[in-house]
């Protein structure tokens, strides 16, 4: 069950940017967060289906939700089934790590014969479908987290990657849309994007890797937290980099140099947000290893 924005289902499918159903929706918020005074990973997804249809199946048990989690690193694959709207699922240190997709979905839990909802296109007018058990009926787009579990204030923990159809090609944005930052690619590149982060063999290369999106991205925050810390303030993003900025010390590149001045907090003027950020990181890109040729 891997989301494809142009697959072609043997019959309609509640689902982003598609035409299939009409004048309802199927979305679902996912939060993933350390457990507090853990290293363990609580992942909690909270289903809104709003097709009266959809929702009798679940409620008759021929039909359920269901969270498909997969981690590449830990080679974690796994589903979960449910019948209430809200899932939760945790997982204990180091059954994560890395690289977390999740996608929701509804699926048929038993076969469905000549089954039609009222909310079908028009264009589906007079029709049914036979459906077979497992099948999607509704699925959202998938989401992506980067789980450090070396540090559970770390900055990945405020980005989730996500395709979005309406991203130009060849360029990525930032949401500060809630707690979490979405960092928005185009589908295609968004995909390019996954594939070249699985090869990743160490912890070193994913830090290099991520942090060529986390640098810009920190840069860009911080920026408009100074310019309206008023309206940003009641975000986790805004109070994870806040303590960021709080607790970098003082430092000097070699014995006998002054220290540098630590990081300005949030809503000062005349701060140097792109410093900041690679102080933040730690240097980005400190003890980045030479490519050889061959």
């Amino acid at each position: 069950m891997k989301f494809d924005d142009a697959k072609a289902f043997p019959h309609p499918v509640l689902r982003p940017h598609s035409t299939d159903y009409e004048k309802v929706e199927f979305q679902v918020e996912i939060e993933v967060e350390r457990i507090e005074g853990t290293l363990a990973i609580r992942v909690t997804a909270d289903y809104q289906l709003s097709d009266p249809d959809l929702i009798a199946l679940v409620e008759s048990g021929k039909a359920c939700y269901a969270l498909l989690i997969h981690c590449s690193l830990t080679s974690l694959r796994t589903l979960v089934r449910s019948s209430e709207a809200e899932i939760v699922r945790k997982f204990s240190h180091g059954a994560i790590a890395g690289h977390l997709d999740i996608t929701a979905f509804c699926v048929a839990e038993r076969p469905l014969r000549a089954f039609r909802t009222r909310s079908w296109h028009s264009d589906f007018t007079g029709r049914t479908f036979d459906i077979e058990e497992g099948a999607v009926l509704a699925m959202d787009s998938p989401k992506a987290y980067w789980i450090d579990t070396a540090d559970e204030s770390h900055v990945g923990s405020i980005f989730t990657l996500i395709p979005y159809r309406e991203q130009t090609r060849g360029l990525w944005s930032c949401a500060p849309t809630g707690d979490r930052v979405e960092v928005r690619m185009h589908p295609v590149e968004y995909e390019d994007f996954r594939k070249a982060r699985e090869r990743i063999r160490t912890k070193a290369e994913a830090s290099y890797f991520m942090n060529g999106v986390y640098l810009p991205a920190l840069v860009h925050l911080l920026t408009i937290a100074d310019q309206a810390p008023e309206e940003y303030k009641s975000c986790r993003w805004y109070s994870v980099l806040d303590t960021r900025l709080e607790g970098v010390r003082p430092t000097s590149e070699a014995p006998g140099e002054p220290l540098s001045p630590v990081c300005r907090p949030i809503g000062c003027e005349n701060a140097d947000r792109l410093v900041d950020a690679q102080r933040i990181l730690e240097g980005p890109f400190r003890g980045l290893p030479l490519l050889k040729d061959g």
